[in-house]
């Protein structure tokens, strides 16, 4: 009951072909086609025009019927006894090539998205999961190349289905697009853009879209052209942008911890550097805010600024990013890679080694001068972040199992952010002679301040034993600090309940309030003078900072002191098949971090107390004889940070060869390295800008994204700022104490 299509091949029939003639003693090739092109070199080219009509439906078999073969008359001499062999043998090879008429249609998915637009937190039970935060897309675009090595031309679109491979409706997409034709070696090649608009529900509902391959067989370059397995399609070069927003659930765990832990590490990273303006302009007169630096310095006009009159960015360390990053196949990994050797790892460490970064911001800045007195209003947000590790502890780390014990001591790690707000005043009250003063009213925002005063690690059997003596105080009213017990994280033994639990346990606080982020009270007062010793040298003191901060809401941890184990730093992957990303790398140690360090929760909101780190500043500048414009100073800078002291010398050379516009360049060296500052001022009756850092970074790499990033020392800064001047200008004027 089977349909059968037959064709006439060969040049007897009613629809004769070309004659297919086999010769003797050898083997002939016989090539078959509607076309009559493309045969192999040494075969009989048969035209059968007819032939692609057998295929025009996709048949179950094809084969060969009623074959009539027979001898072309020749004369042949035949002897008498001899014997002869007659054999013949035959295969049949049927490529397929698409022809001129070809239509085909297909469909084909693009699925599994719908968890990327509902995310989930893995951690939790189905019962229980919750979502982080929703993903509000409205409006997305998928760009792509579409490279085409199959001899036909394509017409691409596409419609959105969802997680039951049904079409929604009430997603758009708009794709449209022919796709020329294309073989192995010269293969079409068309960028496409696929675009789907919908309300955030709809997008909500999808997992992917349903592509409709439309098939036609029109460029005659392409016809006859025999189909084999290298043949396809693929998109290269896909780019995703979408429009929409986040909304985050802030009693979500996973995402605040990230987000609060962030926001701190910016917000609230102003370091042991030295968080008050910018030393580089120490000596500049026309920098308006050179009474935060010493309170007896006035600015040259009353000015004022809201919103930024300076801010300050910068780090200071003994150690530098080529410490920890390596590059390794075009990328950067960290030290923890097995293709890192220990030695060259370890041979850039220091016995400590010392981190600090800086963020400092002005918001608020009014200063007001006459003739002999100088009163300043300033709004500012400073805090100071340290860390001091041990070499020990990176030894550790990278050769754990070389040795049977480890003594590690001595970690400590601090973080101090708060609001200031400070009345200055500063008067000449002799000829030679200026003296000033600031009070100051400290908001506190987080305090942190962890101290591990010894460690031991010790190898027994498979995990290592670690005894330590160590205590951590958080004051942050906006964040909880739960116990494995309060999160039911498992235990190793019931007395495990009051551990902390740095994994899921770090939370944004669910009655946090806006007063929740005011966590302590504090004052301080700033004191300085500056004297006119000779002609042209004048020294100057300040002692700024003195005061302290009363902290609440402070939750108060110690190491429980009998003992524990560590599996080792065994969860961080390198393996090509697995999240390789800096950023995952430097969670995994975090993570395997924390395990170290056993904490028992000993106070839930307790108090504390203590004094701010003072800072004192000595200068001298020298005015040159043969040009008053010209300066050079010394500056030594002190900063009294228990631990994290810092301490630094540095040199200068000013230019002011207008009112207008001054500059200038120094070199210092401190306990964390050398560095290179200058700074650029324009002073204008109008308007006060500087630009200026601390410390220029020299030496820069470039990572494989194609990110530049300092690759030395971290001793980096950048400041700037912005204030308007108001009223005349007056000119400092002190004699010297005594004529040469």
């Amino acid at each position: 009951g089977a349909k059968k299509e037959t064709v006439h091949v060969g040049s007897a029939g009613s629809k004769p072909t070309d004659e297919i003639l086999i010769g003797a003693n050898g083997r002939t090739g016989i090539f078959v086609s509607s076309i009559g092109k493309n045969a192999p070199a040494g075969s009989v080219n048969v035209k059968v025009p007819g032939l692609s009509d057998i295929m025009k439906i996709v048949p179950a078999q094809v084969g060969l019927d009623n074959i009539d073969v027979k001898a072309v008359d020749e004369f042949v001499t035949v002897s008498a006894g001899a014997t002869y062999r007659f054999a013949y043998d035959y295969e049949v090879k049927a490529p397929l090539a698409f022809g001129g008429e070809l239509s085909l249609e297909y469909d084909t998915d693009f699925d599994g998205w719908n968890e990327t637009f509902n995310p989930k937190d893995d951690k939790k039970s189905d019962k229980d999961k919750k979502k982080d935060f929703d993903l509000n897309v409205e409006d997305a675009d998928v760009t792509f190349d579409f490279v085409n090595m199959i001899p036909l031309n394509l017409v691409v679109t596409a419609q959105a289905i969802d997680v039951d491979g049904k079409v929604l409706p009430g997603v758009t997409v708009t794709l449209s697009g022919d796709v020329p034709a294309g073989s192995v070696e010269k293969p079409g090649r068309k960028a496409l853009t696929l675009n789907m608009k919908a309300s955030a529900e709809n997008m909500r509902r999808l997992d992917g879209i349903r592509m409709h391959l439309k098939a036609t067989s029109k460029d005659s370059q392409y016809q006859g052209i025999c189909l084999n397995k290298n043949q396809g399609v693929r998109l290269e070069n896909m780019k995703l942008r979408f429009l929409g927003n986040v909304d985050v659930e802030l009693s979500s765990m996973k995402v605040m911890k990230k987000a609060i832990l962030s926001m701190l590490s910016v917000f609230a990273a102003v370091s042991g550097a030295d968080a008050q303006a910018l030393r580089s302009a120490y000596f500049m007169e026309g920098y308006n805010l050179r009474h935060q630096l010493n309170p007896a310095f006035a600015s040259e006009r009353s000015y004022f600024s809201v919103a930024l009159p300076g801010m300050d960015v910068s780090t200071s360390s003994n150690l530098g990013v080529n410490s920890f990053l390596f590059p390794s196949d075009g990328q950067l990994t960290t030290f923890m890679s097995s293709k890192v050797s220990a030695d060259k790892f370890l041979g850039n460490l220091k016995d400590v080694n010392r981190l600090n970064a800086n963020i400092g911001t002005s918001l608020l800045s009014v200063g007001v001068r006459t003739d002999n007195a100088f009163w300043s209003f300033d709004m500012s947000m400073k805090a100071d972040v340290g860390v001091k590790v041990p070499y020990s502890l990176f030894d550790f780390m990278k050769n754990a199992g070389a040795a049977k014990m480890y003594d590690i001591s001595n970690i400590s790690a601090r973080v101090n952010s708060y609001v200031e707000f400070a009345l200055g005043y500063s008067r000449q009250v002799a000829d030679f002679l200026n003296v000033g003063a600031r009070v100051k009213v400290l908001a506190g925002i987080v305090n942190a301040d962890m101290t591990v005063e010894k460690m031991k690690v010790q190898m027994t059997e498979d995990k290592w034993s670690i005894e330590s003596k160590g205590k951590l105080n958080v004051s942050a009213g906006f964040m909880d600090f739960k116990t494995k017990g309060e999160t039911g994280a498992e235990l190793d033994s019931p007395s495990d309940r009051n551990l902390l639990d740095f994994s899921d346990g770090v939370e944004m606080s669910e009655d946090a309030t806006a007063g929740s982020f005011i966590n302590g009270f504090g004052a301080a007062i700033d004191l300085g003078a500056e004297i006119e010793v000779i002609p042209g040298l004048s020294v100057s003191l300040a002692i700024n900072d003195l005061g302290f901060m009363s902290w609440k809401n402070t939750m108060k941890a110690e190491t429980s002191g009998k003992g524990w184990s560590f599996d080792g730093f065994t969860d961080i992957s390198f393996d090509a098949d697995k999240d390789n990303s800096l950023s995952k790398q430097f969670e995994d140690l975090g993570e395997d971090l924390a395990d170290m360090l056993d904490f028992e929760r000993i106070e839930e909101s307790g108090k504390k107390g203590g004094m701010l780190a003072a800072t004192l500043n000595v200068g001298a500048e020298y005015v040159m004889p043969f040009y008053c414009g010209l300066t050079a100073g010394i500056l030594s800078s002190t900063r009294f940070n228990g631990p994290y002291t810092y301490a630094e010398g540095r040199l200068y050379a000013n230019l002011k060869p207008t009112d207008w516009f001054s500059f200038g360049v120094n070199y210092g060296v401190s306990n964390l390295g050398s560095s290179l500052g200058g700074v650029i001022g324009f002073h204008t009756s109008g308007f006060s800008m500087f630009v200026g850092a601390d410390s220029f970074c020299m030496d820069w790499a470039k990572a494989g994204n194609g990110m530049l990033y300092p690759y030395k020392k971290l001793n980096i800064g950048l400041n700037f700022g912005l204030t308007f001047n108001i009223g005349k200008r007056h000119v400092r004027s002190l004699s010297p104490l005594v004529n040469i």
